[in-house]
């Protein structure tokens, strides 16, 4: 399936919406600080973040997912596999 344009900008927009949103609760805008200082070894301004989902094109997340599902995934359970799908299950699945 073909990421079209209008799909990125209808994920920005509820990411950007997401993100303002947490800004309203006090234990989740020091959570999001703690992992930008994390990652970043500093806290991004609303604006930085909002830029930087903005910049995200089809093409890049076309080319990531690419990436991504090029090599078999590694599956994990925790807990009883009692009722876990088998490998080829869950691969057949994530084909779609």
């Amino acid at each position: 399936h073909k990421i079209t344009t209008e799909e990125v900008r209808q994920a920005q927009t509820r990411l950007e919406a997401a993100l303002l949103m947490r800004n309203e609760d006090i234990s989740e805008h020091a959570d999001m600080n703690a992992i930008e200082v994390l990652r970043y070894g500093k806290v991004r301004s609303k604006n930085a973040l909002v830029k930087a989902i903005r910049a995200v094109t089809a093409k890049e997340i076309q080319n990531y997912a690419a990436k991504i599902f090029a090599t078999k995934p590694t599956v994990s359970c925790l807990g009883p596999v009692t009722y876990m799908m088998d490998y080829e299950t869950i691969l057949n699945a994530l084909k779609g």
